[in-house]
């Protein structure tokens, strides 16, 4: 009888195994939006995508993130998208007051060769609705948010590393940017790691977020595996001293 449940317990895992693994492999041939949906769904457990469906569809990229705090559940309801074109990612701003401050605030290269490729960017952070930008150089950027936050970020000279990221060190030689925000003495570390996720680095990163006492590192782990089934590729780790962020990617163009 023992024998005979071991078997069917054992059935079950290789069933639910194959069938996630044709879900992957069907949502490759799936729309950019479909697509979109299904990682959403898997990374987050909530039903619908937060952002406007047309503003999915035109993008060259989607980021998905979970912060990770010291005081607080970890965040999951987040996910962002790029968009090229100028006159697209206008009409799929969220609110005529985002609106507003973009076409007042767009980015100081708009009109330069350099930035005929720009992406402009949205996302969604819980509650909260957010359009930005960044020089493709990383020496500059705003946001604006739908609870009427304007911030400016510039990049510091200081490149250094703290010592809660220094095990990054071990699985990525990826570019560091230290952001800062006028007025204000935080400083943002953002690694640019741009690797696949693997069982190293999930650990790893796994292991900094408990060296930094942050709760629900197990929902991290289930996170992060579930984003390397998916097949996203880890992009940034950002750390603020309060919070970790961990970004992944899909490219669609």
């Amino acid at each position: 009888m023992k024998s005979v449940t071991i078997g069917v317990v054992v059935l079950l895992v290789a069933t639910t195994a194959i069938t996630f693994f044709w879900a992957i492999r069907k949502r490759k041939r799936r729309s950019i939006l479909e697509r979109t949906l299904f990682a959403y769904r898997s990374l987050t457990g909530y039903v619908d995508l937060p952002l406007n469906s047309n503003a999915v569809k035109e993008a060259d990229y989607v980021e998905f993130s979970v912060k990770m705090k010291q005081a607080g559940p970890p965040e999951l309801q987040r996910l962002m998208v790029a968009i090229p074109d100028y006159d697209v990612f206008v009409n799929n701003i969220p609110t005529e007051d985002m609106r507003a401050w973009f076409l007042r605030k767009p980015p100081t290269c708009l009109f330069e060769k350099r930035c005929e490729k720009f992406p402009f960017m949205m996302a969604v952070d819980g509650e909260k609705k957010k359009v930005y930008w960044e020089d493709p150089r990383r020496t500059e950027g705003m946001s604006y948010s739908s609870n009427g936050v304007e911030r400016t970020y510039v990049k510091k000279t200081r490149e250094k590393l703290p010592l809660a990221l220094s095990d990054l060190k071990k699985i990525s030689n990826g570019d560091i940017v230290v952001r800062g925000t006028p007025g204000s003495s935080a400083l943002a570390y953002y690694v640019y790691v741009n690797m696949d996720m693997d069982d190293v680095t999930i650990d790893t990163i796994c292991s900094m977020v408990e060296s930094q006492h942050m709760q629900s590192v197990d929902t991290l782990r289930s996170w992060m595996k579930k984003a390397k089934d998916l097949q996203l590729k880890l992009r940034v780790v950002q750390f603020d001293g309060k919070s970790l962020t961990i970004y992944a990617r899909e490219n669609y163009r």
